[in-house]
């Protein structure tokens, strides 16, 4: 009898966690669907599960294409996205790497060091995470504007450290708090400063929560829209801004929109994959604690 009630809690959890993927994976499967449909397929109410597969789309995307207009001149349609691309990685990189490389000595100051009004600054810190970003665009606005770092990926690389250190902060404070004080103050002892205890010793211990930290702020800086469609126009435009060229007042491209939302999918679905085991380990080790 407990064996049967076993069984029959686990096949519930499976059924569960079913439909909770369905309802998760559903919308991204639908994405690819349309990726590889005719625009005219794509269009057809109610929608064909079966036809025949295309990778026009993805070709579009990727190299470019021209059409005829109404009026039997060649225009260009599209104009490939992998600049957009380019700059993604560009920004998301170098953020990641800035706010990594400022927010981890912050964060080890606040855990281990003893000074004053040190609990109002790490209640600053946080609660830089309760602004919504729409709030500070205009100053922020008019500020680029006049140091000129309007569409700009240095601009771009400025906002999201800012707007990712907080995480950082408070990510990698957990980390450092689960460290024994013991470990950093025996190093001191073997004539380690404060960056040798730092980078010698705390560094190393917290490897994972530092892997999850980096992870995440990049999914972040990768998936960034606002800052993007308004501080950057031509040069410095991300990848997540490369959908929006497949709306015009002409009309809304869905296969090639859905090949580009795809595209822009797997480079972080395959770092997620890669990372996997260390974002795993870092926050299942505290890094959300506190």
């Amino acid at each position: 009898m407990t064996n049967m009630k076993k069984t029959l809690g686990n096949i519930l959890i499976y059924f569960m966690v079913a439909i909770i993927l369905i309802f998760a994976l559903f919308p991204l499967w639908w994405i690819a669907n349309i990726s590889f449909k005719t625009s005219e397929e794509a269009l057809v109410i109610p929608p064909k599960l079966i036809y025949e597969p295309t990778l026009k789309n993805y070709k579009e995307v990727l190299f470019g294409v021209e059409r005829e207009d109404n009026e039997g001149r060649w225009v260009p349609s599209t104009k490939g996205f992998m600049k957009q691309v380019g700059n993604s990685l560009v920004v998301s990189l170098t953020a990641t790497f800035v706010a990594m490389l400022a927010g981890i000595p912050a964060a080890y100051a606040l855990s281990k060091f003893k000074f004053k009004k040190k609990q109002n600054i790490s209640f600053f810190v946080l609660s830089t995470r309760f602004v919504p970003p729409i709030v500070i665009v205009i100053p922020l606005f008019v500020a680029f504007r006049k140091l000129g770092l309007m569409d700009t990926k240095l601009g771009l690389i400025i906002l999201y450290v800012f707007a990712n250190l907080s995480l950082v902060i408070w990510m990698m404070k957990g980390f450092f708090d689960e460290m024994p004080n013991e470990l950093a103050e025996s190093a001191r002892v073997d004539g380690c400063g404060q960056f040798g205890a730092l980078f010698k010793i705390a560094v190393p211990v917290t490897l994972h929560g530092i892997a999850a930290s980096a992870i995440l702020v990049m999914i972040n800086c990768w998936n960034e829209f606002l800052f993007a469609v308004l501080f950057t126009a031509k040069n410095a435009k991300t990848v997540t801004l490369a959908v929006m060229g497949y709306v015009t007042v002409r009309e809304v491209a869905w296969s090639n929109m859905a090949a580009a939302g795809i595209l822009i999918t797997i480079p972080v679905l395959i770092f997620t994959i890669i990372s996997q085991k260390q974002l795993v380990q870092g926050l299942t080790a505290g890094a959300v604690k506190g």
